[in-house]
């Protein structure tokens, strides 16, 4: 489980020292803390990319009309 949950968050970026703390915690309120971090910043991501489609849209959009 450990080496699969590993592998998903360092895929999705999440900073190794972070997964590493994660991993080793035996806190269940420190992993959700982490875990919540992790999601905002993917959050953050999805949204800042979502704007960068937007903007590629208007472009192509005011080269075309």
């Amino acid at each position: 489980m450990a080496a699969a949950a590993r592998r998903i968050l360092r895929g999705q970026g999440m900073p190794p020292h972070e997964i590493r703390a994660l991993l080793a915690a035996d806190d269940p309120l420190v992993v959700r803390r982490l875990l919540e971090l992790h999601r905002e910043r993917l959050g953050e991501w999805l949204e800042e990319q979502g704007r960068l489609v937007e903007w590629i849209q208007r472009c192509l959009a005011d080269e075309r009309g």
